[in-house]
């Protein structure tokens, strides 16, 4: 028997919330995209922070 190639590359896992459980932490004026990628650089200075604070308890 001969491996099938499956013809649909598989999807991503996502991640999805219901945008009226978040707006209020947004100004009305941002579209989806702009929430987005403030989302991901308020992720990424967390994980800076908890990265350094990792690093210090270490140094000690």
């Amino acid at each position: 028997m001969v491996a099938r190639i499956p013809s649909v590359k598989p999807r991503e896992p996502q991640v999805s919330i219901p945008l009226s459980k978040i707006e209020r932490f947004f100004p009305g004026n941002l579209s989806t995209e702009q929430i987005i990628a403030q989302i991901i650089r308020m992720l990424e200075a967390r994980q800076r922070s908890r990265q350094k604070s990792h690093d210090e308890d270490r140094e000690r």
